[in-house]
């Protein structure tokens, strides 16, 4: 059963992401891809299963889809055969992230003088 938040994250909310390696056994691989807010807490995003030997499906989870929506960068139909794909979608979204406080940052700085 899938679990609503009561309010959907802002992309300025997640400031990184990290790779777990659930099951390194060959052939039967998982890797999960997490991203974390500024707190500290963290949302499985993608999960990655070996289909057969080396080679992978990712797939994003309904929480990242509920979180992003299923327009713009992330497709709700949307499946990953390469890490590389996978690492630049979370690296892009984590910058961006980071981009977005950009203004803020500068308002801050600027007040200070």
């Amino acid at each position: 059963m899938f679990l609503r938040m009561s309010k959907r994250k802002r992309y300025s909310d997640y400031v990184a992401w990290d790779e777990h390696i659930v099951c390194a056994e060959r052939g039967r691989r998982v890797v999960h891809y997490h991203m974390k807010d500024g707190s500290g807490n963290s949302m499985l995003a993608i999960v990655g299963t070996e289909r057969s030997i080396r080679h992978m499906l990712y797939v994003p989870t309904d929480e990242l889809l509920w979180a992003f929506g299923t327009g713009g960068v992330i497709n709700g139909n949307k499946q990953w055969r390469s890490r590389r794909e996978v690492v630049a979608l979370l690296a892009s979204l984590v910058s961006s992230m980071s981009m977005s406080l950009l203004p803020s940052l500068i308002f801050a700085l600027s007040c200070d003088v």
